[in-house]
This record gives structure tokens, sequence and C-alpha cells, in this order.
């Protein structure tokens, strides 16, 4: 990427983690994202996860096994939660290596679980995801604000879901992320 198109990510990235914050300070304005129903979750997912691994030359590696079903989350935000995950785990891991973008339906929520087989992160690194927070900079060419993991579980968290992160430092991390869905649901698979 050029310097300026780096600098023009970082600067939308720093708003809409501010814009988040005032949402998430606002009640009113929560509920009113939490109503919002998006359909064809899979295709949205599928259409992002695809995306990026062209970019980065790496389809091979991608893995995707789908359930489809109504969610609640403007698409927006769904595309912006997708494309910061799905960024880390190519970023931080080796061309080869598998990406397993997987969803289920438990309860009432969706379940994303994206695997990569990179560098993971340790105990202390999961604790510490906020704002501004880069990790293994020394190692690893950044070029981003460290925001790509806030921004992601704030905008879980507006719609009431959570994200959890499993990581097993030089082996895999497990980033999982719930969201409240309305049960409307098959399965599509894409190896």
């Amino acid at each position: 990427q050029s310097y300026g198109k780096r600098l023009s990510h970082i600067v939308q990235n720093y708003l809409l983690y501010v814009e988040l914050e005032n949402i998430r300070s606002n009640p009113q304005e929560s509920q009113k994202l939490r109503e919002i129903c998006l359909n064809s979750s899979a295709e949205i997912i599928e259409y992002v996860a695809t995306r990026k691994a062209k970019q980065v030359d790496r389809e091979i590696d991608l893995k995707l096994n789908l359930q489809n079903t109504s969610v609640q989350i403007e698409q927006n935000h769904l595309l912006k939660l997708l494309e910061e995950i799905l960024d880390n785990a190519f970023k931080f891991s080796k061309p080869g290596t598998s990406i397993e973008v997987v969803s289920t339906i438990k309860k009432n929520y969706l379940v994303l679980s994206f695997c990569d087989r990179g560098i993971g992160l340790t105990d202390e690194q999961i604790n510490q995801i906020g704002a501004y927070i880069q990790f293994n900079r020394q190692t690893y060419e950044q070029q981003g604000s460290g925001l790509g993991l806030a921004i992601a579980k704030r905008i879980v968290e507006i719609y009431g879901g959570h994200l959890a992160i499993e990581s097993i430092p030089h082996r895999e991390t497990v980033v999982k992320v719930y969201l409240p869905t309305t049960n409307n649901s098959f399965t599509t698979n894409k190896n």
C-alpha cells in the first residue's frame, strides 16, 4: 500500500473508533442499531473473505464453512468487522497456512470463528486489546494503528454480542464473534 492509502486508512479507523465510542455511550442510538436485521450473512462473509484472500494472493489458503442466517447488524459495520479480523489473520500468518472461517448458529447467536496458524498472541496481549496497541511491531512490519481488533470488538458489543480470542503463541489464533441473530438458516461450504 502507498503511504497515502495507509494514512487514509489510519485516519478513517480513528474516526470510526470515536464514532463507535459515541454510539456505545448513547443507549438510544445503540438500541436503534440493534433493530437492524441483515439477511444473507454467509454471502457477505464469503465475499469479504474471498476479496481479502485475493488481495494478498492467498485464495488457496482460505477455507469457508458458513451457515446463512439473518443477523442483527448494519451491513457496513459487518463489512468493517470482517475486514479488520481477516486482515490480521492474513497479516500474521504465512502463505501456505490455512485461514479458516466458520459460522455456526448457537441459541440466538451467529458464531463466526476465524482461525489462523500464525504467530498467535500471549494472554497478556489478548488482555491489552484496545485502542492504539500494536503487537510485535519490532518483528512484523505493521502499517496500522493497532485499532483493528478494538474496532471489531466495539462493533460487536454495540449490537449486544461479544468477541473472544483464544491463542497459542507461534501456533494459532482463533477469534470468535458472537452476533445476535434471527434464526433463518441453511449451510454453505466452500473449500
